[in-house]
C-alpha cells in the first residue's frame, strides 16, 4: 500500500506473530508508483488462508487447512481473493487463487513437528482474561448502581390520569411508567408499591490484590512481566525489574532468531 517501509513491515509482523501466531508476506513483482524496487512485500493475516480447505489432487499433493504440500514441503498457498470479514459485495468474495510458496513467506510459531498453522502466544489466557474482563465490569457495573441517588415518591391515587398530569410524562401503553434507574431519578411508584433493594456491597480490601494477582497470571501468559502487562512499578525495584526484562528479552530473542529472521528477513 505504500504506507510504510520494510521496517514497518517488520514491526506489524511481529505484532501478528503475536496475535495471530502467523503471517503471511506475499512478493508483488513489478514496478510500482511507489516504490524504487522492482517488487514489493504485501503482509496479510492469515484468515486469507481457507482453513476449512483439505483435499488430495490428482498429482498427489495434499492441501491442508489451505496449504498445498508437495512430498515434504509446502508448494503453494490457496488465499481468499478478498479477506473472508470484509463487507466486499460480489458474487467472487469468497473465491481462492493458488499462489505459488516461492512467493509467499509463512511466519509461524511451531510448538510441535508436522505442525501445519501458527497458534496465537495468547490461546492459553483468552478464557481467562474474558473472565477478568467480565469481573471488573461487574464490579462497576455494582459500584455505579451504589453511587446512584434516587427518591422513591408513593402516592395512594391510583387514577392514571391524575398522576399523569402530576409528574408531567407519559405513561406506557399498558398505563404505567417504565422504572429507569439514573443518578437523580425520582421515580414514581403505584398505589401500595415499595422497593426493596439488595445492599450493594462494597469491593472491600480483597479487590486490588485479586485483581493484581490475575494480572500476574496473564502476563506470565503472554511472555511478559506484570510490570510490562500493566504499567505497575509500585511493587518493583531496579533491580528486580531488570531481572523480570533480562528474562522477557531471552524469550523474544529466541522469536527473533528462529521465526523472524529465517521466515522473513531472508
Amino acid at each position: 500500500t505504500g504506507t510504510t517501509s520494510f521496517y514497518g513491515i517488520q514491526a506489524m509482523a511481529a505484532r501478528g506473530l503475536y496475535l495471530s501466531g502467523e503471517n503471511l508476506v506475499r512478493f508483488i513483482y513489478g514496478a510500482s508508483p511507489t516504490s524504487l524496487l522492482p517488487f514489493q512485500l504485501q503482509i496479510m493475516e492469515p484468515d486469507y488462508l481457507d482453513h476449512t480447505y483439505l483435499a488430495t489432487l490428482e498429482n498427489g499433493n495434499r492441501i491442508i487447512q489451505g496449504v498445498e504440500f508437495g512430498r515434504y514441503a509446502p508448494v503453494a498457498y490457496h488465499l481468499f481473493k478478498d479477506h473472508p470479514a470484509e463487507m466486499v459485495a460480489g458474487p467472487n468474495h469468497f473465491e481462492r487463487v493458488r499462489i505459488p510458496a516461492s512467493e509467499i513467506l509463512h511466519q509461524k510459531l511451531v510448538d510441535r513437528p508436522g505442525q501445519v498453522r501458527g497458534v496465537t502466544e495468547l490461546a492459553s489466557i483468552l478464557l481467562k482474561i474474558m473472565d477478568v474482563l467480565e469481573y471488573e465490569e461487574a464490579e462497576l457495573t455494582r459500584k455505579k448502581f451504589a453511587a446512584m441517588f434516587v427518591a422513591f415518591v408513593q402516592t395512594l391515587s391510583d387514577d392514571a390520569e391524575a398522576l399523569k398530569t402530576m409528574f408531567g410524562s407519559e405513561l406506557n401503553e399498558d398505563g404505567e411508567e417504565e422504572a429507569i434507574l439514573e443518578s437523580g431519578t425520582v421515580q414514581r411508584l403505584g398505589a401500595g408499591e415499595t422497593v426493596t433493594f439488595t445492599p450493594a456491597a462494597d469491593v472491600g480490601g480483597s479487590y486490588e490484590p485479586f485483581i493484581r494477582q490475575n494480572h500476574r497470571a496473564l502476563a506470565a501468559g503472554s511472555d511478559t512481566t506484570y510490570e510490562e502487562f500493566t504499567g505497575d512499578l509500585s511493587t518493583v525495584n531496579f533491580t528486580s525489574a531488570r531481572v523480570g526484562l533480562n528474562t522477557i528479552r531471552r524469550i523474544h530473542e529466541q522469536t527473533q532468531e528462529f521465526v523472524l529472521k529465517p521466515q522473513l528477513c531472508v
